[in-house]
C-alpha cells in the first residue's frame, strides 16, 4: 500500500474507533532473547482526534516524496524509506503482543520505548485490518532532578508528578501487513 492510500484510510476512520498502545520493552535473561509489553490505556475522544490530526499532518507532507529502498547504514533528512515488514522478526514479537495487551503493569512510564496508534479498517477483502503508526515516547528524564511548571494567574505551580509522558506532532513510521515506511530512520532502528 502506497502513502497515499494510508492517508485516505486513516482520514476516513471515526476517530473513536483508534486505538493508543504504549510499548515496553522486553529482554529475558536466556541470552539475546527479547519481546514486547503492551499496555492499552483509555483514551479521550479528544485526545484520539488530536493524534488523527497529527498523522494526517504528517503524511500529508511525507506523501510528496518519492520512497527509497531501506539502508541500514543511514538515511538523510527529508527521505521516506520503505522496508519489507518480513525483513524484521522483532516485528512478528511485536505484532503478537499487540493480539495480547496487558491490563495491569509493573513498569516505570521511563520504561516504554514508544506509542503505537492503531487506526482499524476494512480491506478490500472484507477483512478487518490496522494500520499502525509508531512514535517514540518522550520520557523527560532531565527533569527527573530538575522541575516543571505552569502558569496560573500569574503564580508559577510546579508539576509534581515526574514520570510523565508525551507525544509531539510527529510520527517515525506507519505500517501495514506488508510495508513500512520510515520517516525517522533512528527511530525505526531503536524501536
Amino acid at each position: 500500500m502506497k502513502i497515499d492510500e494510508m492517508l485516505k484510510i486513516i482520514q476516513d476512520i471515526d476517530s473513536d474507533k483508534m486505538n493508543l498502545y504504549m510499548v515496553h520493552r522486553i529482554k529475558s535473561k536466556r541470552k539475546n532473547s527479547k519481546g514486547y509489553s503492551i499496555l492499552n490505556p483509555t483514551i479521550q475522544s479528544e485526545f484520539k482526534k488530536q493524534l488523527k490530526t497529527i498523522v494526517i499532518d504528517e503524511l500529508n507532507y511525507y506523501k510528496e516524496l518519492t520512497p527509497i529502498a531501506y539502508n541500514p547504514v543511514g538515511s538523510l533528512a527529508d527521505n521516506v524509506e520503505y522496508a519489507k515488514i518480513s525483513d524484521f522478526p522483532s516485528i512478528s514479537l511485536l505484532q503478537v503482543a499487540l493480539e495480547n495487551p496487558v491490563e495491569k503493569y509493573n513498569f516505570s512510564n521511563s520504561n516504554f520505548a514508544c506509542f503505537i496508534y492503531e487506526f482499524p479498517y476494512v480491506n478490500k477483502k472484507g477483512e478487518t485490518s490496522s494500520l499502525l503508526v509508531f512514535r517514540r515516547t518522550n520520557k523527560f528524564k532531565k527533569f527527573k532532578k530538575g522541575f516543571m511548571g505552569y502558569l496560573v494567574d500569574g503564580s508559577f505551580k510546579k508539576l509534581s508528578n515526574k514520570d510523565i509522558l508525551a507525544t509531539d506532532n510527529n510520527i517515525d513510521f506507519i505500517m501495514d501487513d506488508k510495508i513500512a515506511y520510515i520517516f525517522q530512520h533512528i527511530s525505526f532502528e531503536r524501536i
